[in-house]
């Protein structure tokens, strides 16, 4: 009821220290000065990793109820910017110590928030709440928020991206760069947050990809600058980029995913070479080329765009489809021939003799070193357990595809 707004932000920050003392077993460590010149008692919450004074607490959990008028109150409602901020850093504490229920009783101001936030017109407000993101992706927190009212579960990918898509929504509909800038900050913290969760990051990190070609050159800016960040930084134990790591992982989607776009919007893969990893164009392609190629070779059948993007990378390499196909031949036979699939080899092979004009044994004969060379390299880390299940089943695949097709 005060009409103060110092009140009210005071009342916000500590609403982040009440949800830390009504749930954590915290441990008395310093003392502060506060804003009224003495000093009180700050205990470290184990769960947030944050100092709050041991003067507030409860023994409980806070009735939910009150939470939801708080968030009317001192976050929609409220018209001032500082007792917005204040109210949003408080809501990781409340994420995080709040219980499944607590969260499924909150589930409407908590999607109103990733809602409303991401496109809040007060920028102060959109980044503080950009800083919050990672705890939405908290498993008990999207139990909460989305499992479905009639008991049908969904597993925790599916929610993942079902919170991601409501970032991917306001991107499509909204065409005020400012708050374009502020939604790739945001899903910036997403591909961060998410280095082990490969399916999120993965379609975070393409929502950035998406923005390279923008007609606002500021957020192809910002999305170049975002996504380097994301690449360049270290984990906090000194260990090998983690947000790389999980670029490597996701490689073969990444490269499709290029490749595609490649004829689509060729600008997204030349931004994403050029300004983001400092590369030529063309070098990127070359790396794309031997993972994309064998599965373009098997699609090209049924599908007129596989044969498009096969068009395209030869095209930007500067060179014909049929070269192109006979310098990569042996990856894509060598796969191929370790699918066991003869449906997908012959439709390989057919293709092959239609683009290059040789059959079969010429073929074959042509690449016979390399192909042994790669067939040599895929089987032979015995550690690998899907290298020792291809292994388990050369046998049934060599001995016939391979001698069936070179010694015929």
């Amino acid at each position: 009821m005060d009409k103060s707004s110092q009140v009210r932000e005071a009342v916000a920050q500590a609403l982040g220290n009440i949800a830390c003392k009504g749930k954590s077993q915290a441990f008395i460590n310093k003392t502060e000065d506060t804003a009224f010149g003495d000093q009180e008692r700050c205990v470290l919450c184990p769960g947030c990793g944050l100092w709050v004074s041991d003067q507030l607490g409860l023994g409980d959990d806070y009735p939910v109820n009150i939470w939801q008028s708080l968030f009317k109150f001192l976050l929609f409602d409220e018209p001032s910017q500082k007792v917005q901020v204040a109210f949003i850093v408080s809501i990781s504490s409340i994420l995080t110590h709040s219980s499944q229920m607590g969260i499924y009783k909150m589930k409407q101001e908590l999607l109103k928030c990733l809602d409303v936030l991401p496109l809040h017109p007060h920028r102060a407000v959109r980044k503080t709440f950009c800083l919050q993101i990672q705890h939405f992706f908290h498993p008990h927190v999207l139990d909460g928020l989305l499992d479905d009212d009639n008991g049908l579960d969904s597993d925790k990918s599916t929610k993942e991206l079902q919170v991601l898509g409501k970032f991917k929504h306001a991107l499509v509909h909204t065409e005020d760069p400012d708050l374009l800038e502020s939604l790739l900050e945001v899903i910036a913290s997403v591909v961060l947050t998410a280095s082990d969760h490969q399916q999120l990051f993965f379609f975070s990190f393409v929502l950035l990809l998406e923005q390279l070609d923008s007609k606002y050159a500021s957020v192809q800016s910002t999305s170049v600058t975002l996504l380097q960040k994301c690449l360049a930084v270290q984990s906090k134990e000194g260990n090998p980029n983690r947000v790389q790591l999980m670029v490597d992982v996701i490689q073969p989607e990444l490269f499709a995913y290029l490749s595609g776009r490649l004829v689509t919007r060729p600008l997204i893969v030349q931004n994403y070479a050029d300004a983001v990893l400092g590369l030529h164009t063309e070098d990127v392609i070359r790396e794309i080329v031997p993972v994309v190629l064998p599965k373009l070779v098997i699609q090209q059948e049924h599908n007129d765009d596989a044969l498009k993007i096969l068009h395209s990378l030869s095209n930007h390499l500067r060179t014909e489809l049929p070269l192109l196909l006979l310098e990569w031949c042996h990856k894509v036979l060598s796969i191929l021939l370790l699918k066991a699939d003869g449906k997908d080899l012959m439709t390989a092979l057919q293709f092959y003799e239609a683009q290059i004009g040789s059959d079969t044994r010429e073929i074959f004969s042509a690449v016979l070193p390399a192909l042994l060379d790669e067939l040599v390299q895929f089987l032979g880390d015995v550690n690998d357990e899907d290298a020792i299940k291809r292994y388990g089943s050369w046998n049934t695949v060599i001995s016939y595809n391979f001698n069936f097709f070179l010694f015929q």
